[in-house]
């Protein structure tokens, strides 16, 4: 947030987050940021701002010397704060960052973070109001009697960076009730790996009074969320037609609910947390939430140390030789990211998928041009080709496969 410095003139403003009057004299504006029905501008005390954004709070009292009375207190803990969040999202075993002092508000309550996401409705939708739950403050900000919630959206990788001083408690899955539900999503395993409790289930808009079409569309936000290895009995479901007092006294007993489940996984990495999950997930064998994962995991490969990337590697090939009709789902990541595995590996892999199915595998080309672009002994995929072909030799999947290795320039011989 671009802040500026501006001094209290006339009736003293009431700060837009906490709503108390600002006595200091000076405070904390966001000029560009839009009036609403809430408050009548942005003015913050000190304080809130460096908790709404310390990045934002620091360069703004770092440009006005000797005009802010104790403005290096300020100052060293907007800096504190920054250092702190960095630290966190840089951590490496061995190494402890910083401790900081959680975020508080006005009444002592901690300031936490809800991840969310918001599915848009069908397009051509009235009803705009339903569709993000920004919705329900227009400060991103929920208040119960043990926490000030602090929504922010699940759009991008960094959006889900850790801050010790305002900790993830808690995720909501925000469903238009005349939208699609998305057939999977990489972000829950996110939340998964950051410790969160299955996330709060929200579906939210016209026809969400529907009790057939609202439960047929809790049935499958909980199989989705499923995928991604949360218990789905564990995810509250609430349904609004109208964002209310009523709703949202909903919400935040279900928030409440939610955080006190979360595990502390603050002291590690994203890639870490990751690869954590992944091992529960083989331990478990929760094959649908083993292929997002991966995916996920893949996506950091390249920043893994040497050790996370070998367990990648290792669940990857577990994976695909334990539920091999699968194995199309983590194939377009391994290209995606330019993830190598062993060539020996590749093989063992592609075996896997040629030894079940009545028909050639789902992208099973893509796997040979895979093993075929790799240095190493042909040795041991050649024969398992073979073993395909000779299986049924004149039947088309045979044929077809034949014609595959000869498109791709794999030699039998």
């Amino acid at each position: 947030m671009a802040f500026s410095l501006q001094r209290v003139e006339g009736p003293e403003p009431r700060c837009r987050r906490c709503e108390e009057e600002i006595t200091e004299g000076w405070m904390l504006n966001i000029p560009w940021r839009a009036r609403s029905a809430f408050h009548s501008q942005s003015d913050y005390h000190f304080d809130c701002a460096i908790d709404v954004d310390a990045a934002g709070a620091l360069a703004a009292l770092s440009t006005n010397e000797g005009v802010v009375t104790e403005r290096d207190r300020w100052i060293e803990l907007a800096r504190a704060r920054v250092e702190a969040e960095r630290d966190a999202n840089r951590l490496r075993k061995g190494k402890r960052a910083a401790p900081i002092e959680p975020a508080r508000d006005r009444k002592g309550r901690p300031r936490v973070r809800v991840l969310y996401i918001a599915t848009p409705g069908r397009p051509g939708a009235r009803y705009p109001n339903y569709v993000l739950p920004w919705q329900i403050d227009d400060d991103y900000t929920l208040r119960s009697s043990r926490y000030e919630f602090v929504f922010v959206s699940h759009t991008r990788a960094s959006d889900a960076r850790i801050d010790p001083s305002q900790p993830w408690v808690a995720a909501v899955y925000w469903q238009r009730s005349d939208g699609m539900i998305s057939p999977g999503n990489a972000k829950l395993v996110e939340w998964r790996a950051l410790g969160l409790a299955a996330p709060v289930l929200v579906i939210a808009g016209q026809g969400a009074d529907d009790v057939a079409h609202r439960d047929k569309q809790a049935e499958r936000l909980r199989a989705l969320i499923a995928k991604a290895g949360f218990d789905p009995d564990d995810a509250p479901v609430l349904s609004a037609t109208a964002i209310n007092a009523t709703f949202r006294e909903a919400l935040l007993l279900a928030l409440d609910e939610q955080a006190a489940k979360v595990a502390t996984v603050e002291k590690a990495r994203r890639t870490e947390r990751v690869t954590d999950t992944i091992d529960a997930l083989v331990e478990g064998e929760r094959d649908e939430a083993m292929a997002l994962a991966l995916s996920k995991a893949m996506q950091g490969l390249r920043s893994a140390r040497e050790a996370e990337r070998a367990r990648i590697l290792e669940a990857t090939e577990q994976f695909v030789l334990r539920v091999p009709e699968q194995a199309s789902k983590v194939i377009a990541p391994i290209l995606r990211y330019n993830v190598v595995f062993a060539r020996e590996s590749l093989a063992r892999m592609i075996a896997a998928q040629l030894s079940g199915p009545a028909k050639l595998p789902a992208r099973i080309e893509d796997w040979l041009r895979r093993w075929r672009d790799c240095d190493g002994d042909p040795t041991g995929l050649v024969s398992a080709l073979r073993a395909a072909i000779d299986a049924a030799p004149t039947s088309k999947r045979s044929d077809e496969l034949r014609a595959m290795i000869e498109r791709l320039g794999i030699a039998l011989e």
